[in-house]
């Protein structure tokens, strides 16, 4: 009986070991950050967000020449700190780091 008893505790021991290592992970992606703040470019967050305000830096663009896409979300966060605030806005969504939405995540 105590040999049975044994092998039952076993099985579910590896059982709850073997499940334990297949749970899925449901995270999509992972988002860089550019000075602290969430940068979605071609995409967007799938946690609920409200738009806070957008910029756009096509006129530095055109001053200055084109830039890297880093560059231009540099200037675009450097601009919407300015303008909205420092703790206005969590992240900012761009499609081509030329016009960006800046957002901020519901709780």
């Amino acid at each position: 009986m105590r040999k049975w008893k044994f092998l039952l505790a076993v099985a579910v021991v590896a059982t709850g070991a073997v499940a334990f290592t297949f749970q899925k992970d449901d995270s999509l992606a992972r988002v860089n950050r550019i000075q602290g703040v969430y940068v979605f470019v071609q995409c967007e967050p799938v946690q609920d967000y409200d738009v806070v305000g957008d910029k756009t830096t096509k006129f530095g663009t055109a001053l200055m020449g084109k830039q890297s896409i880093d560059d231009q979300l540099q200037s675009m966060i450097k601009r919407g700190r300015k303008d909205l605030g420092d703790d206005a806005f969590d992240g900012v969504i761009t499609q081509d780091g030329e016009i960006g939405t800046f957002i901020k995540f519901k709780e």
